[in-house]
């Protein structure tokens, strides 16, 4: 039997923001150095800003490095609120079509 090479969890795979919830939690002040510029860039899925945003405060504040959050916090509120418009505006225009053709079947 061939034996098994790698790290345990390597057969298994996760969403990414899972990933990078587990390497914002494990990270050292380094880490969070390097994972900073990454996390104000990537884009995290709908309904995941606020538990990433979490996720980075308790660990700078375990590290002792609440002064300096690097800006992760802000830019991921940015990018929350960014994505709540663009659903509302996304919902407008649905609801926009569906006025006009419920419009054109009445008029008929």
């Amino acid at each position: 039997m061939a034996e098994k090479k790698g790290a345990p969890d390597m057969a298994r795979t996760v969403p990414y923001h899972e990933w990078l919830l587990n390497a914002i939690r494990n990270a050292s002040w380094v880490g969070l150095h390097e994972l900073a510029p990454m996390v104000k860039k990537i884009t995290i899925p709908k309904g995941h800003h606020d538990e990433t945003i979490d996720a980075w405060r308790e660990r700078m504040e375990r590290l002792g490095l609440m002064k300096d959050d690097l800006g992760v916090p802000a830019a991921l509120r940015e990018q929350k609120a960014e994505a709540e418009t663009e659903d509302q505006k996304e919902s407008a225009g649905i609801s926009a079509e569906i006025e006009a053709y419920a419009y054109r079947l009445a008029d008929g």
